[in-house]
């Protein structure tokens, strides 16, 4: 296995881990990742604003429980500007994994117009796992590290990724580890069936108590997991029996 640059490494990580889709808002920080995103399977989808990245990764893990997705923002004023989204993301405990370019590292310190504390913002949603990659080699390890904590707990994990780093080399043999950690957590992502009995067994408790109550006293409502695809489809019961 030939060595790759920082960003291709990470990027072939995320894939062999099952990211399926990246919602991006690059800037120059993010061009190498950006290059790589078109030597994999990943989708790569242009927003026009970071918000929109965000509220589409939310989105779509909250439809695709399989599937972590990504977001790729420049700096801390993109991450800033999809702040509000990633909040939303957080209180659905959607995972959701932002990838955040940065400064180079020989930039720092120089008090550039876009410098900032990257991981101090991304704190304010990502509860479990915040990182800046501070070596070439480590990339492709981090990315799997960021992709596990938001999958096993179903939150928003961001990786700071210096601009640096992207287009250093990282070794063989860090990609090949990589690579065998990455189907691990593939092998083990969780593809659970909607057991429909319990469900529908609490609908019609629900529905029953609602009967009991005066028209505009009962609220339905739905939230965290049960706000997945599959799971959407079993509440279609109640506004029949509602009267709605």
């Amino acid at each position: 296995m030939p060595d790759l640059t920082g960003a291709s490494a990470l990027i072939k990580a995320a894939a062999q881990c099952g990211v399926e889709v990246c919602f991006c808002n690059p800037g120059t920080t993010e061009m190498h990742l950006v290059g790589a995103l078109e030597e994999c399977p990943i989708r790569a989808l242009l927003c026009l604003h970071e918000n929109v990245c965000t509220g589409a990764a939310d989105g779509w893990s909250r439809i695709r429980p399989d599937s972590v997705p990504m977001t790729l923002l420049h700096l801390g004023p993109g991450l800033m500007n999809g702040l509000s989204n990633l909040h939303n993301a957080k209180r659905a405990r959607s995972p959701v994994v932002n990838v955040v370019g940065d400064m180079s590292t020989f930039h720092r310190g120089a008090d550039a117009l876009l410098e900032s504390d990257i991981e101090s913002l991304a704190r304010v949603v990502s509860a479990e796992y915040v990182h800046t990659s501070v070596v070439p080699n480590a990339l492709p390890g981090d990315m799997i590290d960021a992709i596990a904590a938001a999958a096993n707990n179903r939150g928003v994990a961001t990786l700071v990724v210096p601009h640096d780093r992207s287009w250093e080399t990282v070794e063989c043999v860090a990609v090949e580890a990589a690579t065998a950690r990455a189907r691990d957590i593939k092998s083990r992502t969780p593809t659970q069936p909607v057991n429909e009995a319990p469900i529908r067994e609490f609908l019609a408790q629900l529905v029953a108590r609602a009967h009991e109550c005066a028209q505009g006293e009962f609220v339905f409502y739905i939230g965290g997991r049960a706000c997945r695809a599959d799971e959407l489809r079993l509440p279609r019961a109640p506004p029949p029996a509602l009267g709605g």
